[in-house]
């Protein structure tokens, strides 16, 4: 028996990896420029307008009512350490971190275990 034989189909079928990495960076781009153009960096900054808005607000009522609103001590608490809680450091593992994650198992996927990568 060949070494092709022995393969897997996945692994024959394969798509070459500057193509997967080709479609990564089509589909990042693709997600930054319509969180860019619609999502966080959309609008005025700090402008308290919008319907996302108004259901935090609404959230906020309700947590106020069943008195379960302490948000905002919690943040002025933690926003109160040192180094404002390394919330910059926060941010960055927060706006990243789904990425990194996303592209590690897609890649595990495709190196470790090909016959499932497809689905």
């Amino acid at each position: 028996m060949s070494t092709v034989e022995a393969q897997p189909e996945a692994v024959r079928k394969r798509r070459p990896i500057y193509r997967e990495v080709v479609y990564i960076v089509a589909v990042y781009l693709v997600y930054s420029t319509v969180r860019n153009h619609f999502g966080s960096a959309g609008g005025t900054p700090g402008h308290a307008n919008g319907i996302a808005y108004g259901h935090a607000l609404d959230v906020i009522d309700l947590e106020r009512n069943v008195r379960l609103f302490f948000e905002q001590r919690l943040q002025s608490w933690y926003l109160d350490l040192p180094g404002h809680g390394f919330i910059q450091i926060w941010n960055v593992f927060y706006g990243s971190a789904h990425f990194v994650v996303t592209a590690g198992a897609l890649a595990w996927l495709f190196f470790r275990d090909p016959d499932r990568y497809p689905r």
